[in-house]
């Protein structure tokens, strides 16, 4: 989704922007790039993990220490001021090894299949584990919290499973992502808003059931619908894209008239041309703060 939008709208609103990501500042260079994002202040290796490391054994940082650690920052913020905190783990990306188990327990005993196949969906589904009883304790958390809280999970891509997808093979997946199945096995994860009791009863609603199937890019448009707000107008005008194409990929494949195509129509060519025009006109002439 488009960050930086919602980053810029979140500081015109009086909020505080932060967010936090255990590598370092210079990968894919998120120095520079959330700084012109609009972030307030956003945690990296350099200037807050890197302290915490110590002797554990994993460089990156896993999840035991990242989710208690944004947490608390959340909620020593959200006391003074609303918040908007965009955080990026790194635990559950793979490689997982392919050649023991790292954790005690076993979550699929893995008959009939190779021991490469074992290995990496039981040291995954480990990973998954154990990061969601961390995410329960955080829901535990802000439930308890009297500020109102807006939550949403979700990953970035599907796990790695084997080299040449060698696994999901293995499985009988199919990727192919020419075909609805094959598109969806390949691309698509799982999201979660959740909203704690100050949340509801402000919003005057509950936060449940099943959200439907859409990109990335509009997963914010979902929250800001929850809340009942519309918006800047780029925000208005990417819902109307979203209106005609809920699923968007940059390998040319649409959503359109509930169906699957790789030929959208003239409406939806149109409604990303002027949101295209918008894109090009904001990056040129919007000056993030600090920069010349």
């Amino acid at each position: 989704w488009d960050t930086g939008s919602y980053v810029r709208y979140f500081n015109n609103q009086g909020y505080h922007t932060e967010g936090s990501h255990s590598c370092y500042n210079s990968f894919y260079n998120r120095l520079n790039i959330n700084r012109y994002l609009g972030f307030s202040d956003y945690w990296y290796r350099e200037n807050h993990y890197e302290e915490l490391i110590g002797n554990l054994p994993d460089p990156w940082l896993s999840d035991r220490v990242v989710i208690p650690e944004v947490t608390k920052q959340f909620l020593r913020l959200a006391s003074t001021s609303p918040v908007f905190s965009f955080n990026v783990t790194m635990q559950g990306h793979g490689p997982y090894s392919t050649g023991e188990y790292v954790y005690d327990d076993s979550y699929w005993d893995g008959s009939g299949y190779s021991d490469i196949a074992s290995h990496v969906l039981n040291n995954y589904l480990g990973s998954v584990h154990e990061t969601a009883a961390l995410l329960w304790d955080t829901v535990e958390m802000l439930r308890q919290s009297k500020e109102p809280v807006v939550l949403l999970v979700y990953g970035d891509h599907k796990p790695w499973l084997g080299d040449d997808n060698v696994v999901y093979r293995e499985l009988g997946v199919d990727l192919n992502p020419g075909t609805w199945t094959g598109f969806t096995n390949y691309y698509s994860t799982t999201y979660l808003l959740w909203a704690n009791e100050a949340a509801e009863q402000m919003l005057g609603h509950e936060l449940s059931g099943e959200g439907p199937a859409v990109s990335p890019g509009f997963l914010m448009k979902l929250v800001f619908d929850q809340l009942g707000w519309q918006g800047d107008r780029y925000m208005q005008l990417s819902n109307q894209v979203y209106q005609l194409t809920p699923i968007m990929h940059t390998g040319g494949y649409y959503w359109e008239d509930k169906a699957f195509t790789k030929v959208p129509g003239e409406a939806v060519k149109t409604a990303l041309q002027r949101l295209s025009w918008l894109e090009y006109y904001r990056d040129r002439y919007f000056t993030a703060p600090g920069s010349p």
